[in-house]
């Protein structure tokens, strides 16, 4: 996929490049193919990662449906099924993708971009919010702290002391009503936003590929690649150990060297130095 876009297509284009910016003429966008060339390769380019399933789930229901469409978006199919494990959703147009419900039909498509952006946006806020309480705890209980040392008292005791004002504080009943108040903004926000997180999830989760979870060993590898950081690079141990984590009931996990054979013998996964491996790769150009 990487290299049809700087190949010639049958349309005379002698790459993507000079089709887009030959589609953008009458949309008042760049009219020059190197603008698009040097966006996709400083944004988007870095922030890819390409995952070869040459020869994986060619039998699956999903891989043959796409194929009986269209053989070249096959191998979407193929990613579909070894991503199973984390419900993925498939951002594409293509009908080959969308008919047989791997992908969002065309009417939902922006609906779902926007969705997740919503999810994302969500996550962040409720992070933002953890993290101000948090801090907040922390800078209380430093001085808590600082205030036992200085006074040889037990670290309890600054803090029973702080308890007691806030109880005191709070004895009047206007002061409790002007704190309910003051509060009340923050919860519109958060309620707010946790409406918008709800809905936004609950398109998401009927958007996803309609592909059977498989339970296949490679499955699970990358669903623990999947999980991790991109840059993590993990040896056939701490898979195996994560595998196991990951499941409440005890199941059967292969033996690390077992592992490590098959994910040499799966085009899926790259082996790095000191037998680290990555679920696919990156590219710089």
């Amino acid at each position: 996929m990487l290299t049809e876009l700087y190949r010639a297509d049958n349309l005379g284009f002698r790459n993507k490049w000079e089709k887009l910016a030959s589609q953008s003429a009458g949309r008042g966008g760049s009219t020059k193919s190197a603008d698009y060339r040097r966006v996709f390769e400083e944004r988007f380019l870095p922030a890819i990662t390409f995952v070869d399933v040459t020869g994986m789930f060619e039998d699956a229901n999903a891989t043959e449906a796409v194929h009986r469409i269209d053989p070249h978006d096959a191998p979407t199919g193929q990613l579909a099924v070894l991503l199973s494990r984390m419900r993925p959703i498939v951002y594409s147009h293509d009908h080959s993708l969308w008919r047989p419900s791997l992908a969002p039909a065309p009417a939902n498509f922006q609906a779902v971009l926007i969705a997740g952006r919503e999810a994302d946006s969500s996550e962040d806020l409720t992070q933002g919010f953890t993290y101000v309480a948090g801090g907040v705890v922390w800078a209380v209980d430093r001085a808590a702290q600082g205030v036992a040392g200085i006074l040889k008292v037990p670290s309890w005791l600054p803090w029973l002391a702080i308890a007691g004002a806030i109880g005191w504080y709070l004895v009047g009943q206007d002061r409790r009503e002007h704190l309910i108040d003051s509060l009340r903004p923050i919860g519109r926000v958060i309620q707010a936003q946790m409406e918008k997180s709800t809905a936004a999830l609950a398109l998401l989760s009927d958007s996803v590929a309609q592909v059977e979870p498989e339970d296949g060993i490679e499955c699970r590898i990358a669903e623990v690649f999947a999980r991790e950081s991109a840059d993590e690079a993990l040896t056939a141990s701490e898979i195996q150990e994560r595998i196991m984590l990951g499941h409440r009931a005890p199941i059967e996990v292969p033996q690390a060297g077992d592992i490590r054979s098959l994910m040499r013998r799966r085009p899926c996964f790259v082996e790095g130095p000191s037998s680290h491996f990555h679920l696919g790769q990156d590219y710089r150009v």
